[in-house]
């Protein structure tokens, strides 16, 4: 099996110029984990909302001081987001990307068009469990004698 059989197609993402409150709310809203970033359709990084919570729990007085909270919702993705950013192609094997993700300890990889590295999709764990859920439906059950 490969990267393209299991990836989301056309994922969302934010821009590089858009707020933590932007991507929090949009990851909260679609039930996602990860937010590609772009900077005029060009891939320059990725959020998670592991890389938020972290941000946001990182003051002990945010709870006291209101307005620092405020203040990081405020800031933009880039105060948080991962910049070296791994990535796959769409014909690698899915075995391949599972190494990958569990070196990397990331828990979603962008997937880039070899030949011009436009994001095209992305694949997360959930993205591979389903397909695992998949293999395992075909799979006849043998029970232990």
């Amino acid at each position: 099996m490969i990267v393209r059989d299991a990836m989301t197609a056309h994922p969302e993402c934010i821009d590089v110029r858009g707020r933590i409150r932007d991507a929090l709310r949009k990851m909260m809203e679609l039930n996602i984990r990860h937010l590609p970033v772009l900077d005029n359709g060009e891939l320059v990084g990725i959020i998670s909302d592991r890389d938020i919570k972290g941000y946001l729990l990182h003051l002990d007085e945010v709870l006291d001081f209101p307005d620092k909270a405020k203040a990081r919702l405020d800031a933009q993705v880039t105060e948080v987001m991962q910049s070296d950013v791994v990535t796959l192609e769409p014909e690698d094997s899915l075995a391949q990307a599972i190494d990958i993700m569990l070196e990397e300890q990331v828990g979603a990889v962008p997937v880039v068009e070899p030949r011009n590295e436009k994001l095209i999709g992305i694949l997360s764990y959930v993205d591979i469990l389903k397909c695992v859920r998949e293999y395992v439906d075909e799979e006849p059950i043998v029970a232990n004698a």
